[in-house]
């Protein structure tokens, strides 16, 4: 595909395009075909398996909690009726963000981050030696009792604005935190959002009987052999 990209005399404008044209500032050079193959994957990887065990592990929890899907499915007849769901429409698709911010955070995809260590450091008396790579555990920041109440608990009012304006914005990473923050986080929002109301309009989901649903963390976090529903109209 790169190669067929470089000898196109009218490439469409997408993120390879972007990608094959860009320049490093200093040299003016642009990137490789194996930088390009790895750019290109990178951007794959986390701008659509992510997104996708997000949802996954989301309906997965709908499928557990019907009086939460109920809540659900009345916000999004009321806000959409029986019509497609537009960007102007998110900010009243209040409780089906947090429904999706709540599932992110009992089953974040990006489950870990690691980080390197530009000096060394000392941590609650643990020392750090430099250019030591330290990997922080979202998944247990996101479990710990002594920030969340009843962390092993499905409930999205914890992201209401009343209870999230208390919280610190430490406590709840999804995307990373800092100048490595995921820089597709709005993106992902919205295209959850949107995703998570179709669905809503046009099926209910049923798990299937006798699942043993598990998680496997490899780099991202996702179900082991996926999830098994019926979809009914």
């Amino acid at each position: 595909m790169v190669d067929e990209r470089r000898r196109s005399t009218e490439p469409p404008m997408d993120l390879l395009t972007m990608l094959l044209e860009a320049r490093d500032e200093d040299t003016g050079e642009g990137m490789s075909d194996r930088q390009l193959r790895d750019e290109a994957i990178t951007i794959f990887a986390a701008g659509h398996e992510t997104s996708a065990n997000a949802m996954s592990w989301t309906l997965y929890l709908l499928a557990k909690h019907p009086e939460v899907m109920e809540r659900l499915r009345l916000e999004v007849a009321e806000v959409l009726g029986d019509r497609p769901p537009t960007f102007a429409d998110l900010r009243r698709l209040q409780y089906t963000r947090q429904v999706i911010e709540e599932g992110m955070r009992m089953y974040p995809p990006a489950w870990a981050v690691g980080r390197e260590a530009i000096d060394a450091d000392e941590i609650a008396g643990q020392y750090i030696p430099r250019k030591s790579i330290i990997f922080i555990s979202i998944y247990a920041l996101h479990h710990h009792p002594d920030l969340w109440e009843n962390p092993e608990i499905f409930n999205p009012d914890r992201f209401s604005a009343e209870q999230s304006k208390e919280r610190s914005r430490w406590h709840y990473l999804p995307f990373g935190a800092g100048p490595r923050m995921c820089i597709g986080n709005n993106f992902a929002m919205m295209e959850m959002q949107i995703v998570l109301a179709m669905i809503t309009q046009k099926f209910r989901l049923k798990l299937t009987d006798d699942q043993a649903v598990e998680m496997e963390a490899l780099i991202t976090l996702k179900p082991r052999n996926g999830v098994w529903m019926e979809v009914l109209r």
